[in-house]
Parts: C-alpha cells; sequence; structure tokens
C-alpha cells in the first residue's frame, strides 16, 4: 500500500445522547505512508493531498526511532532535514514535503525514524457540542545499510508467570523485520498472539501469552513477514505452572 485516506470527523453531543455524525468530512491523503532513503538516495518526497473543503496546516519534524524492553522510543534528531517545516494546504490541493539525509551515511545497520505531520490548523468556531479532532500522522522512516541485507532472527524463550508463556524475537540482521502474524502451537491448540509489528535492527520483541491448562511440552511458534517469509518455526519449552 503506497498511500492512506483519513477523515477528520465531529462529535456531537445532541439531547444528552453522544451521536458520532460524518460533517462535511476532512479527507487527508499521504502518499507514500513509508519513506525510505539510502546513501545513494538522499532525497524523498511525501505527497499530501487536502481533499476536502477546508484549508488544513500541517508541521512537519523527524524524530529518531528506537525498540527497548520499554517499547517504541523517539528523541530529536538532527540527522534529517524535512522542508517545508509548516505548509498550509488549500481545498483540494496537494503539499509536497521533502525529506533529506544530512552529510554522508555509511552505517552498515539500517537506522529508522519518524516523520510526524502534526494538524495546527487553526480552528473556526464551532456549534455548541461540538468537537473537532486533530490527527497527528507518524509515518516509519528509513535509512538503509551501506552492506547487502542481512537476515538473522532468532526465537527464544523468556520468562514468565504462572499460566503464562512468552516467546521473543531476537533481530540480529541489519534490517528491520515486519511480521504480518505471530502464532503459538502446542499438542492440540493454537494460539494467534499478535500481527502487524515491525521489529527494528538490533532490536528483540517479546510476546507474553495465556497458556493451556497445564501446559508442559515443549511449545512451536510460527511467523509470517509481510513479504510472504515464513520464519523457521522453534521448539520452545512450555511454562509449568
Amino acid at each position: 500500500m503506497t498511500g492512506v485516506t483519513v477523515r477528520r470527523l465531529a462529535v456531537l453531543l445532541l439531547a444528552g445522547f453522544p451521536l458520532l455524525a460524518s460533517l462535511p468530512a476532512v479527507a487527508l491523503t499521504i502518499s507514500p505512508i513509508m519513506v525510505e532513503l539510502s546513501p545513494q538516495k538522499k532525497v524523498a518526497s511525501l505527497r499530501v493531498l487536502n481533499d476536502s473543503a477546508e484549508a488544513m496546516t500541517f508541521q512537519a519534524e523527524t524524530l529518531s526511532w528506537q525498540q527497548t524492553g520499554s517499547g517504541d522510543q523517539y528523541a530529536q534528531t538532527h540527522e534529517l532535514l524535512v522542508a517545508p517545516t509548516i505548509a498550509r494546504i488549500e481545498p483540494g490541493a496537494t503539499q509536497i514535503f521533502r525529506v533529506m539525509l544530512k552529510g554522508t551515511d555509511s552505517r552498515d545497520t539500517e537506522h529508522a525514524y519518524r516523520l510526524m505531520l502534526e494538524d495546527v490548523t487553526q480552528e473556526t468556531a464551532t456549534q455548541p457540542g461540538e468537537v473537532k479532532l486533530r490527527f497527528r500522522h507518524n509515518l516509519p522512516l528509513f535509512v538503509t545499510p551501506r552492506q547487502p541485507v542481512v537476515v538473522n532472527s532468532q526465537w527464544r524463550p523468556c520468562a514468565a508467570s504462572a499460566n503464562k508463556g512468552c516467546v521473543q524475537l531476537e533481530n540480529l540482521g541489519n534490517r528491520r523485520v515486519r511480521l504480518s502474524s505471530v502464532a503459538v502451537e502446542g499438542p492440540g491448540w493454537r494460539k494467534e498472539i499478535e500481527g502487524g509489528i515491525t521489529v527494528l535492527a538490533g532490536a528483540t520483541r517479546k510476546w507474553l501469552f495465556d497458556l493451556k491448562g497445564n501446559q508442559a511440552a515443549a511449545l512451536r511458534v510460527i511467523a509470517t513477514s509481510d513479504i510472504g517469509e515464513i520464519l523457521q518455526a522453534v521448539e520452545l519449552p512450555g511454562s509449568t505452572p
């Protein structure tokens, strides 16, 4: 998928009952929804179409993106430039935001960032009981490594409390791993635990899940990447309560 369209709605409260009403919708199309740069391609463009009847103003910034045991961590970065940093987009008009990699990037591991587009439109007066919602669009941005892609992902067990199981994926490669599905299996049962997850290069992601009864046999984890690659199933020790 190369683009995404979002709509901003107004929420009305009438006669004391909450009612979600679609007033003249504010549609926004962003393309692409993931930006990639490289030592050879140091500039990329993001297209934002305001397909609505009102002007909108967006502020753009870039943040570094890391993953730790506590989840995704974002921080200010001076490694990228984005222009313009703020733009007013008239109804039916398109704005191009350009992102540029500063200096020479010679890293052997992919680096991850986020491109933030925040709606900073100055709101007009609203009707009584009307609330207008604003969105902050958080888009992934990657700088690919100079070396060939190395895929090296290892599934391992991790500590869990009673009646719980835990598996973790260690991404030892030099590029992100995008998982479209993750499941665990035991004798006579299967549990889908989570999908749509990106594990950055050098990062570890854990999944906790409920065990079925007094599961003591080995478990098996099966994961599929979004490019159709089935990651190797690994036998994991079950947990005994």
